[in-house]
């Protein structure tokens, strides 16, 4: 046999059995995972039986395992997941038990230091431990450039009974990914109905336009009459976002009162301030002015029309009449399967 062909044969045999043996690797360590998992999850069940047990009937202290990171992580959750169906008395015998460990001081030293999500996790599972420690903490956190961290020690904050400054809080609106953001809406909605006539300094204290539109749909949401002035005198607010969102905040609400606002509102330039309007009134199913709802019926905005004509069809039945009245027949029956989702300029 050649031996450039012995060469040949000898090196497929050696790929084959590298194959072979790679494949093996596999296998062996796939059954490794899925033994050790299965083995994770009993300890945890286990340790969840003892956690449990010893917050509602005391006894022999449980022996918790947080030496390595992956125990540590383990065992928060297992606290966090006990916390959501636990009263504050058997809270505070599984926080005993964690600081015996020293869990919490974990906890605060990577929430200091780390890549941000495992600071993003450290700094929610504070909420374990309520004191001051734990308030400088979250303190620091919230003083952090990164937004990911600082929603997350305003919300442990929250979550702790303790609402952070609305001023800071408000701060954060400024940031690209704060004047859109729903979990910072729920954090400034939780500090205005905390102290709200210092939400309403805040609102006419000059406040950027982000800042005052999530004000005012938090305001709103509170359904507290004291604030109706202040909403009403955004309504006319030279920002056309900024009175879109008084509108909602209104609409909110649910006040007669804010009948001739919306009314008021319908004739507006700006078309999404035009649409708050038609809805609040179609809310509120009355109005003194028909004549303004009508002549929405022909608003360059198929999505105003609708809305209008869904208004009228409230006021008394008679909705679907004028729309099919002020509609084109070529219109009408484009738009008549057109769900409303659809709805674009024409």
């Amino acid at each position: 046999m050649p031996v450039a062909l012995q060469i040949v044969w000898t090196l497929s045999i050696a790929l084959a059995a590298l194959s072979l043996a790679c494949f093996a690797a596999l296998v062996g360590a796939r059954i490794f995972r899925q033994h050790r998992d299965k083995g994770l999850i009993e300890r945890r069940k286990d340790l969840t039986s003892e956690l449990l047990r010893y917050a509602l009937s005391g006894g022999e202290r449980p022996t918790v395992p947080v030496r390595t990171q992956h125990q540590r992580d383990a065992v928060t959750q297992i606290a966090l997941d006990a916390f959501s169906i636990l009263d504050d008395k058997t809270r505070a015998r599984i926080t005993d038990v964690l600081c015996e460990v020293s869990l919490d001081v974990a906890l605060r030293r990577t929430a200091r230091r780390g890549g941000i999500p495992r600071r993003v996790a450290a700094i929610e599972a504070l909420r374990l431990f309520p004191g001051l420690a734990t308030r400088r903490s979250l303190e620091e956190a919230q003083a952090s450039p990164t937004f990911r961290i600082c929603l997350a020690a305003l919300r442990t904050s929250v979550e702790l009974g303790d609402p952070p400054d609305l001023g800071k809080t408000l701060k954060l609106t400024e940031r690209p990914e704060g004047g859109r953001s729903l979990a910072l809406f729920k954090i400034v909605e939780a500090c205005v109905r905390a102290d709200l006539p210092v939400a309403l300094r805040h609102l006419t204290a000059g406040q950027p336009p982000e800042a005052r539109i999530m004000l005012l749909k938090a305001i709103g949401a509170t359904g507290s009459w004291a604030a109706f002035r202040d909403i009403a005198n955004a309504s006319i607010d030279p920002d056309p976002e900024v009175r879109a969102a008084a509108l909602t905040a209104l609409r909110a609400m649910g006040a007669p009162a804010a009948l001739p606002i919306f009314t008021a509102a319908t004739h507006d330039p700006n078309w999404q301030v035009r649409l708050k309007a038609v809805e609040g009134i179609g809310q509120l199913g009355k109005c003194d002015d028909r004549a303004s709802i009508e002549s929405l019926l022909n608003d360059p905005v198929w999505w105003i029309r609708f809305r209008a004509d869904e208004a009228l069809h409230r006021l008394d039945g008679r909705g679907e009449e004028l729309r099919l009245t002020h509609e084109p027949p070529k219109s009408r029956r484009r738009r008549s399967s057109a769900p409303p989702g659809l709805a674009k300029a024409s």
